[in-house]
């Protein structure tokens, strides 16, 4: 039977912790809130007492915390997983963390003789539960081909992007402009209506029936309309992180971004004055700048 160590039990690693149990792997874990292991022992997992004994008893090692600082502790040459996972082990990076810190990680597997993989995820905390998220991935042939059927077991969907590790991330990266644009401009859609007296659950009617409609749009619709500025799964500590992954990567291409920008400020001024809340919070930021 194969190993799967996971890193990361949060909102998102645990869903992929349940399917990977539901499809017949061992599921070993890691977290530094205890609460979390204990969840997962629950359910049939297996709780590693430490980073290294998590390394030492999987066959692939799955990385899901939240920032590139806590990924480049887990991957660690003296006290992290690599320090006795057997070569060939793989090693699957699901954070978004940018594209310095996968180069990072890649030479430190190169020194272990590790199989890497780059493969951020997206789709929220229910697909993570549903088995039903996308994975961004890249990484060389053999290797993919080797994690494919843990992929499918936690995924409805995987994008193969690159053989490199970091292009996951950039393209990750992408769709973050994306979802953070999303939310700046709903916002302001919502306060011109607003100005002229126009009822917002009108607006996110109009919105959703519109040729503008996807699912992105109608969890910002609904979101700012009800008023839910929390537990969404979009927190914008996490937004204004990404915010500065891709800026960071704008820099090293000299990519011209500019209204990246002005949303970039949108989110971090939302970021000091909601701090806790979800991205959808912009939404009150017209009535309070």
């Amino acid at each position: 039977m194969t190993t799967v160590g996971i890193v990361g039990l949060g909102m998102m690693g645990r869903g992929v912790a349940a399917n990977l149990l539901r499809a017949g792997f061992s599921v070993v874990g890691f977290d530094s809130d205890q609460s979390a292991v204990s969840r997962l022992e629950t359910i049939g997992g297996t709780g590693a007492p430490s980073l290294a004994e998590l390394g030492q008893l999987s066959d692939h090692v799955m990385i899901i915390v939240m920032t590139g600082q806590q990924v480049l502790a887990v991957v660690d040459d003296e006290n992290g997983v690599s320090v006795n996972m057997r070569p060939g082990t793989l090693l699957t990076v699901m954070s978004t963390v940018g594209r310095a810190t996968m180069t990072t990680v890649a030479d430190i597997c190169a020194r272990h003789a590790l199989s890497l993989i780059d493969a951020p995820i997206t789709g929220g905390p229910q697909a993570a539960e549903d088995g039903t998220l996308t994975m961004i991935v890249a990484g060389d042939e053999d290797t993919l081909a080797r994690a494919d059927a843990t992929f499918r077991a936690i995924s409805a969907r995987r994008v193969v992007v690159g053989t490199t590790p970091g292009q996951a991330q950039v393209v990750k990266a992408s769709l973050q402009i994306v979802v953070a644009g999303t939310a700046a401009v709903v916002a302001e859609a919502f306060s011109f209506a607003d100005a002229a007296g126009i009822d917002g659950a009108v607006v996110s009617e109009v919105l959703g029936s519109s040729v503008a409609a996807s699912p992105l749009l109608g969890v910002a619709t609904r979101s700012m309309q009800t008023e839910t500025y929390s537990g969404t799964g979009s927190p914008l500590s996490l937004i204004a992180k990404d915010m500065k992954i891709v800026s960071d990567v704008a820099v090293e291409t000299q990519a011209h971004l500019p209204v990246f920008d002005l949303v970039s400020d949108r989110v971090s001024l939302a970021e000091q004055r909601f701090a806790g809340e979800d991205v959808w919070a912009l939404r009150k930021l017209p009535r309070t700048s």
